[in-house]
Order: structure tokens, then sequence, then C-alpha cells
């Protein structure tokens, strides 16, 4: 398996590395930092020093819109040192996908392997259309050429709320759970805690009150799913990827997405 020896999980981290300030669109970058016994796990990482140093050439003048003035603060590296955890004490990044505000902090960690499924890096790298190339950013792909790795094994295990995926760890505590939509190769990940499952989707929604209708704030939420349906790459996957989430979410499992910023403070201020 891609990662081993990291001994048992301890403590799962809720973390926002880049908030997003738009009229249309109030969100943060929801980041999970899993500290091990001998290790940590990053489950993305947000934008990185790079990118707020030179904006547009990194991650274009459209990001730089999106993400404005950035707060350092958020950055991974950054809350991981004020943490006490060094870069290299970093074992692993997995990605639910790469595009640019998710991967773009890799170069703060460097040598450090990004594990994500290989129909995600086959489509990065190949960029074959005009979204793929305004999402995946040559600096990034640069970043990511020497570290990172295609995960191909199938999806063979069901998992206790539904959802089919492959072991990442010799501990059986993180799940790459294909779930292709958004992007071609795009995953959620699965953390076994002690409390339960937690499941990252990523990108696969934007707003909570999809996989939780009771808990949908409007306009916001129409206008989440608009802004989903605009970058997702196959719109029709979409609405199966949400019956997928709801069930899971119904079976017990914590399902979160990457930018819903009022779910990211429940979870983040518990």
């Amino acid at each position: 398996m891609p990662l081993n020896g990291l001994g048992s999980l301890m403590t799962v981290h809720h973390l926002n590395c880049g908030s997003i300030s738009l009229p249309v669109l109030d969100a943060v970058t929801h980041v999970l930092l899993c500290e091990y016994q001998h290790g940590a796990v990053l489950i993305d990482v947000g934008l990185g020093r790079a990118d707020v140093d030179h904006p547009v050439s990194r991650i274009g003048i459209g990001g730089k819109l999106t993400f404005g003035a950035f707060d350092r603060d958020e950055l991974a590296v950054n809350q991981l040192a004020a943490m006490g955890i060094a870069a290299s004490d970093v074992s692993g990044i997995v990605a639910t996908h790469l595009d640019f505000d998710h991967v773009g902090g890799v170069s703060d960690f460097p040598n450090v392997a990004v594990l994500v499924h290989e129909r995600e890096r086959d489509a990065a790298f190949g960029r074959r259309s005009f979204k793929e190339h305004e999402r995946y950013r040559k600096s990034h792909l640069a970043d990511l050429a020497p570290v990172v790795e295609g995960i191909s094994t199938p999806a063979c295990e069901t998992l206790p709320f539904g959802m089919r995926g492959t072991a990442l760890d010799d501990s059986e505590t993180l799940w790459l759970l294909p779930l292709s939509g958004h992007t071609r190769g795009h995953s959620a990940i699965g953390v076994r805690t002690a409390d339960g499952w937690l499941v990252h989707a990523g990108d696969s929604f934007f707003s909570v009150g999809t996989v939780r209708p009771d808990a949908a704030v409007e306009p916001a939420h129409r206008r989440a799913e608009k802004i989903e349906r605009l970058l997702a790459m196959d719109k029709t996957a979409l609405a199966s990827n949400h019956s997928t989430l709801r069930d899971a979410a119904g079976r017990g499992a914590v399902v979160i997405c990457s930018h819903d910023r009022t779910q990211y403070e429940e979870l983040a201020h518990r």
C-alpha cells in the first residue's frame, strides 16, 4: 500500500486553507490533517506560498480574483508550523482531484508523495479540453510531476456507508473512493476514525444541503448548485453522486465537501 508505517490514527484536524469571498460565494477550502503515531497525512492542501507570491502566473487572473487578498496564515504549511508540525513530518498528501485550489500547496512539502486516482492524474497531464487547461495549471503540474502517484487498484471493497474503495494505508484508515463527475478522475476520501467514518467528498457537492436537505440555506444553496454544474466535467454524473453521498450520510458517515463555510465551521469548532 502507498502509505505504510503510520501507526494508529490519533486526530483529524479541519483546516481552512483558502477563503473565497465573492458576491455569489462565501466559501472556504476545507483540508483535513490526519495525525498518526508516526507521521501526518493531508487530504488536499489548498494553495501554496508560490501561489500567493505569484498569483497571476500560478493560478491565473480568475484564480487571483477568486481568492483575493490571500491570508498567509491560512496556508497549510503555516498552519502546520503553528501546530508544531514541520513540512518534513508530512508522510503523504491524498488529493480528491488536482484542481489548482486543491494542490497548489504541494510545492510547500518537497518530495512528499501525492496520491490521486490514476484517471485524475492522466486527465491533469493530458489537459484535453479548455476547462482542463484552466483548472490544471502548468506550474502546479511541474510541481506534481516528480511526486504524483496514480492509484489504479480497483475499488473492490464496500465500506459500511455503502461506497466502494481502495485502502491507501496498512491500518486501513484512509480509502480512495472513486467519484468522477466534477473531474474525470475525482475521488472522495474515506477516513476511519475512532468516532466513525468521515468522507471528504472534495468538489462532488458545494453545499451541505445537497447531502443534508434539512440544512439547505437559500438562496446560497441554489447558487452553489449552479456553480457546481458550471465547473463539472460530467454534469450527468452529479445526481448519482449526490444520491451516493446522501446515502452515505444516512448510514452514519460524516460527509463533507471542500467549499461549504457553514459545514466547515461546524466541524472545525467542535
